[in-house]
């Protein structure tokens, strides 16, 4: 398997309207936290793997979260 890091330890701005309508959103999701509104942000372009300072690890695709690993 081939990919590549798009960023790490980033804030990432809110998806475009039309990028969140593409993948069945009507708008932005509130989320729990800075990390986990960034990860589902960047899911979108690709898979996104949120990791939480006391351990979890959560990844995204396309707006969804796929798995929670504790």
């Amino acid at each position: 398997m081939r990919g590549r890091v798009v960023d790490i330890a980033c804030m990432v701005k809110p998806a475009p309207d039309e990028v969140l309508r593409e993948h069945g959103f009507g708008r932005a999701q509130s989320a729990d936290g800075a990390r986990t509104s960034a990860a589902w942000r960047a899911s979108f372009s690709g898979i996104a793997i949120k990791v939480s300072d006391d351990g979890p690890i959560t990844i995204w695709r396309d707006g969804v979260r796929l798995t929670h690993l504790d």
